[in-house]
């Protein structure tokens, strides 16, 4: 477990049990990928933006508008990609914020207010159904339209773009502004468990094992892109077939932050929740305090339900 962030590792852990192996697709996911030639364009420096303020303005900066009142171009897209259904690992990274005990299982939605309104000032700039209707794709692929000038997304995005056939160093990669102003990053590992019953746990957890070594970290490297969280893995990965990942990944080593979910029940369920739920917002239908405060009741109810104990039905 050295070999890892720490982390990482508790993102596995519940109750002092580990309950996976992050050695599938662990990586930094919270980076600012922008678009060299439309920086260009623009008259703006080779760069990314340092601060939140910043990005905002390059945001205005590159949001161009068409004459038939659609977009012709789109600075930031705030909750495509990463920065969407990985809303409360992504943006509670950029605002340090901490939203979940995980010593009394609580819950605190309401710590992303700030952070919901500031997405909404992006997406206020020039309208949240002009952003979202303008065409430029989703992931990767709103990227290579050439028509999306940053994103939030993560390391595997030049294996991408190299496969959609864009040239991946025609593309920045850069640390996400925060409101601390240090490096961070944050991932949301995918990892190995070996199911209750399996008949043979042991062959399992030396599958496992395998996953997590430098001869199958190269193999997942070269057929995919992804990398798989260990450390030691990693500094003997040849990355020459795609040295252009090597700044993203250099961010495991460079970070003064790492930010990774909590062992929250149901996870995944709650990221789709939220995303879905925080539309309300961005379209200014309901105020971010009243859907936060909303989000705050309904998901404890879930995890409270999720960690009752349970009662064996009597025969």
């Amino acid at each position: 477990m050295d070999d890892y962030p720490p982390v990482v590792v508790e993102s596995f852990t519940a109750d002092g049990k580990l309950y996976g192996l992050p050695s599938l697709e662990v990586g930094p996911g919270l980076v600012l990928i922008y678009s060299k030639p439309l920086f260009a364009e623009a008259g703006l420096p080779e760069q990314g933006p340092k601060t939140l303020e910043e990005l905002f303005q390059l945001h205005k900066k590159l949001t161009v508008e068409d004459p038939d009142g659609g977009l012709k171009q789109v600075g930031i897209h705030p909750t495509d990609s990463m920065a969407g259904h990985y809303f409360p690992t992504m943006w509670s990274t950029v605002f340090g914020l901490d939203w979940y005990d995980t010593v009394n299982n609580k819950i605190d939605m309401l710590v992303f207010e700030e952070a919901v309104e500031y997405v909404k000032r992006i997406y206020d700039t020039p309208g949240y159904e002009l952003i979202t209707g303008a065409g430029t794709g989703g992931w990767t692929g709103a990227l290579a339209s050439n028509r999306l000038a940053m994103q939030i997304n993560g390391y595997w995005v030049p294996g991408e773009l190299r496969g959609l056939g864009a040239d991946p160093f025609s593309f920045g990669y850069d640390w996400m502004p925060n409101v601390k102003e240090d490096k961070a990053t944050a991932i949301s590992p995918w990892g190995f468990g070996i199911p209750s019953g399996a008949q043979r746990p042991d062959l399992s957890f030396e599958l496992m094992a395998f996953f997590a070594s430098p001869e199958a970290s190269q193999i997942m490297f070269d057929a995919a892109g992804w990398l798989n969280g260990n450390l030691t893995a990693i500094q003997a990965l040849d990355i020459s077939s795609l040295a252009v990942v090597a700044p993203i990944v250099a961010m495991f080593e460079e970070a003064d932050r790492i930010n990774a979910p909590p062992p929250v029940p149901m996870l995944e369920q709650m990221r789709g929740h939220i995303a879905g739920s925080l539309g309300a917002v961005w379209r200014t239908e309901q105020p971010a305090r009243t859907v936060l405060d909303n989000l705050q009741k309904t998901l404890q109810l879930d995890i409270d339900e999720a960690l009752a104990p349970k009662v064996e039905a009597e025969e």
